[in-house]
């Protein structure tokens, strides 16, 4: 079944190079695209689709605002956010906003098929590599002057795999830089989310930033 795709971009020629992208791949299909934040909303009340690929900067109303609105609906709805700006201030609002992943513009041709797969898949948050590099090295600044404290719930290892997680990173990934199976990251990232009362990885997202585990300012 193909993953149904509404585009809200208003830049043409990034729109055009988004679609061209999009119609080489046979699993997606795109249902809408709009110019700005309130023809975009309303197209995605309408049609519900699986992904919104959503500009950060728009007319009228911003991106950050449009990805709110989408969030406050309950669908199953996944906000990818592409922007040309790794301006701490927007990953942290669109992250917040529940975006499920953040691409710069410049690497979204290259990108954004694996970042709408993750996102689908719910696995982990997909960053641009600039973006994660940014979130990695402030994580381990934060770190390095105990800046940053553990929730009480969660014991030492659930707290370094939820690091992992906040760092975008993959249960593969997760996996091989822990030397642990594929199948132990899966029971603990299952033990953290019920311990922190959170569903998926984007509302696990939105519990770090809210509790500061994100150190993103």
């Amino acid at each position: 079944m193909a993953i149904n795709i509404v585009l809200i971009e208003d830049h043409k020629l990034m729109l055009q190079g988004l679609k061209s992208l999009l119609n080489e791949q046979q699993d997606f299909k795109i249902v809408g695209e709009a110019e700005n934040g309130e023809e975009g909303l309303r197209l995605v009340k309408e049609l519900k689709p699986e992904i919104v690929i959503l500009d950060v900067m728009l007319p009228s109303m911003s991106g950050i605002d449009v990805a709110k609105e989408i969030s406050n609906l309950n669908y199953q709805t996944k906000i990818v956010a592409i922007s040309a700006y790794s301006n701490r201030h927007f990953v942290l609002e669109l992250l917040k906003a529940g975006a499920a992943a953040y691409l710069l513009k410049q690497d979204a041709l290259e990108s954004l098929v694996q970042a709408i797969h993750a996102a689908i898949q719910g696995e982990s948050i997909y960053l641009s590599s600039r973006i994660k590099q940014l979130v990695v090295d402030n994580f381990a600044n934060k770190y390095a002057t105990n800046g940053i404290q553990a929730p009480s719930q969660l014991s030492e290892r659930e707290f370094q795999i939820l690091q992992y997680l906040l760092q975008g990173k993959s249960s593969k990934e997760i996996a091989a830089d822990a030397n642990l199976s594929l199948k132990t990251i899966s029971g603990y990232r299952t033990q953290i989310m019920k311990k922190l009362g959170v569903q998926n990885i984007v509302e696990l997202v939105k519990y770090a930033l809210k509790e500061g585990l994100i150190p993103l300012d």
